[in-house]
């Protein structure tokens, strides 16, 4: 190899020395902060949008099933200077869930919500004597609240109690019969415009016997609490009206939370498993019932429950609710998302 080619060889590996180690020298000092940015512009608490202001419909029932005391329409609003009033709800935004426990547990849970008094007359059947509801209604980003409390009166016929024991099947000689009602709350909506919601509200979808819109198309959301088959399924049916002839009264689709103990030959379809001779009491749950044993035995005086509570699911199941009864008054709370996403529910 020549001179000049073994210069130019050792200055290649001289460097291709540096190129590879001569890079990893020690690191220097950090240098000094630089100057802060500029503060951003203030944000912005997120805040739901309100209770549109709209009308809805309250009815109660002491036992019976055509007896309705109740408010054919009543306002509800979410405008900061509104106040409440006996057909008027105000609605406020809570900061914290009120706990579903049937009991009032005033502005601790629910904030600055206040009650309206509610006036109830008679509007189909015999007065009940029921005169007066208390309501609160609250939301959030996810749910909308409401508190609905009423207090039985003895006049007539009308007894005070809590009947939770609707269609009880009682053994006497020989025979099964059923018998027995509940109380009710009913909370109705609409949907779509309705024709005569606004001059009747209630009885623009109701005649005292059947619930269905006049004009086809036309759909209304109604809520039932029932005081025996929402008062041990913790959960309010949720129901739309439509047009029909005769009844246009539909349960939402999904699977129901009670199991209705139809008759067969003369006695209940269903029993609790292993039931005594005397019978037993509600609640009958999902997975205690059985098929009846008419050769047990039975006891005169042997009590069977009416209804099964099951575990329910699908758009029937929006509405969770707790319910209580102290001495002579009902409370009633209950929780629903604002939007179900179900095309058979009023977005709230």
């Amino acid at each position: 190899m020549s001179v000049g080619k073994s210069v130019y060889l050792a200055i290649g590996v001289l460097f291709s020395a540096l190129f590879l180690f001569g890079c990893e020298g020690d690191q220097g000092s950090q240098g000094p902060d630089g100057f802060e940015g500029p503060t951003g512009p203030p944000g912005n608490n997120y805040s739901p949008a309100p209770v549109a202001t709209q009308s809805f419909a309250l009815m109660v029932t002491n036992s019976t099933t055509n007896d309705f005391n109740g408010a054919a329409s009543v306002e509800i609003t979410s405008d900061a200077n509104a106040v409440p009033g006996a057909n008027r709800v105000v609605a406020r935004l809570l900061t914290k869930a009120p706990t579903l426990d049937g009991v009032d547990g005033g502005t601790q849970e629910w904030g600055d919500a206040p009650t309206s008094n509610i006036s109830l007359t008679n509007l189909f059947g015999v007065d009940n004597g029921i005169s007066t509801a208390k309501v609160r209604f609250g939301y959030d980003r996810t749910y909308v609240y409401a508190l609905v409390s009423w207090t039985e009166v003895a006049t007539g016929d009308f007894i005070v109690a809590a009947d939770t024991t609707k269609d009880f099947w009682t053994y006497f000689e020989g025979n099964w019969s059923r018998s027995g009602g509940e109380d009710k709350l009913y909370l109705a909506w609409e949907i779509s415009s309705v024709t005569g919601w606004d001059a009747g509200g209630i009885a623009s979808i109701f005649d005292g016997a059947n619930f269905r819109t006049s004009v086809d198309g036309e759909r209304a959301d109604l809520w039932v609490w029932q005081a025996t088959e929402s008062y041990y399924a913790d959960l309010s049916s949720d129901n739309v009206v439509v047009f029909s002839a005769e009844n246009g009264l539909q349960a939402d689709l999904g699977i129901s939370a009670v199991l209705v103990n139809d008759p067969v030959g003369g006695g209940p379809r269903f029993m609790r498993s292993n039931s005594p001779k005397a019978g037993t009491d509600y609640p009958l749950l999902a997975f205690e019932y059985a098929a009846f044993e008419p050769g047990l035995g039975w006891l005169n005086g042997a009590t069977i429950p009416g209804y099964i509570t099951m575990v329910p699911a699908g758009s029937t199941a929006d509405i969770q609710s707790v319910a209580t009864f102290f001495s002579d008054t009902w409370i009633v709370e209950l929780r629903r998302l604002r939007n179900t996403g179900y095309a058979d529910d009023l977005g709230l």
